[in-house]
């Protein structure tokens, strides 16, 4: 009874999210771990976004990028199918906030 038990609540989180954004959660996971880089720092498949103004870098992670277009297209609402875009959005931001240097945005240019 306690194997049952625990299979249920394992499944639990997936099955309060409609099916289209479970599925999109875990794409959108999975196409950002494989395209980012494996390391901080280590640059992925797809190049960084940098912008240096001054003496200062500011970074435009993955996960920054997929939040500020999750609140605009939530906002604006034109996602093409809102719920297995939101999904993939969101697990790109997930990822992105499973490196430990999620929160540097904006650093110093060692230009």
């Amino acid at each position: 009874m306690i194997r049952k038990k625990k299979k249920i609540l394992s499944i639990l989180p997936l099955s309060l999210f409609p099916i289209l954004t479970s599925f999109g959660l875990i794409l959108g996971y999975y196409l950002a771990k494989f395209l980012a880089g494996k390391e901080p720092g280590q640059q992925g498949k797809i190049k960084s976004l940098a912008v240096f103004v001054k003496q200062w870098k500011i970074h435009l992670h993955h996960w920054f990028l997929g939040l500020v277009f999750l609140l605009i297209s939530l906002h604006y609402n034109f996602l093409p199918l809102p719920q297995f875009s939101f999904g993939i959005l969101v697990g790109v931001c997930l990822q992105g906030w499973s490196y430990p240097d999620w929160y540097r945005i904006i650093t110093k240019s060692s230009k």
